[in-house]
C-alpha cells in the first residue's frame, strides 16, 4: 500500500514537472528565436549602414571628381584667355610698330627731301654767285 502511494506520488510529481519542463523548453526556444531575430536585425542594420557609408563615399568621390573637372576646365579657359590676350597684345604691338616704322620712314623721306632741296638751292646759289663773279671779271 505504501509503495503504491509512493508510486502514485512519483507519477503525480512527474506529471506536474512535465508541463513545467515543456514550458521551460518553450521559453528557451522562444528566447532563442528572439535572439536569432535580434541578431538578424543587427546584421541587416550593419549591412544597411555599410551600404549607406559606401553610397556616401561614392557620392563624395563623384563630387570631388566633378569639382576637379570644373577646376581643370576653369584653368583651361583662363589659359586660353591669357593666350588670346597675349596674341592681341602682340598684334597691337606689331600694328603700332608698323605704324611707327611707316611714320619714321615718312619722316626720313621728308628729311631727305628737305636736305636735297637745300642742297639744290645751295648749288643754285653757288652757281649764280659763280656766274656773277665771272660776269664781273669780264
Amino acid at each position: 500500500m505504501a509503495s503504491e502511494t509512493a508510486q502514485w506520488l512519483c507519477v503525480q510529481r512527474q506529471q506536474q514537472q512535465e508541463p513545467q519542463q515543456q514550458q521551460r523548453q518553450q521559453q528557451q526556444q522562444q528566447q532563442q528565436r528572439q535572439q536569432q531575430q535580434e541578431e538578424k536585425q543587427q546584421r541587416e542594420q550593419q549591412e544597411e549602414r555599410k551600404q549607406q557609408r559606401e553610397r556616401v563615399q561614392l557620392q563624395r568621390q563623384q563630387q570631388q571628381q566633378h569639382e576637379k573637372q570644373q577646376r581643370e576646365m576653369e584653368q583651361q579657359k583662363k589659359k586660353q584667355q591669357q593666350q588670346s590676350e597675349q596674341q592681341q597684345r602682340q598684334q597691337q604691338q606689331g600694328v603700332r610698330q608698323q605704324k611707327a616704322n611707316e611714320l619714321e620712314g615718312k619722316e626720313q623721306q621728308e628729311k631727305q627731301r628737305r636736305s636735297s632741296k637745300r642742297r639744290d638751292e645751295q648749288q643754285q646759289q653757288q652757281q649764280q654767285q659763280q656766274q656773277q663773279q665771272q660776269q664781273q671779271q669780264q
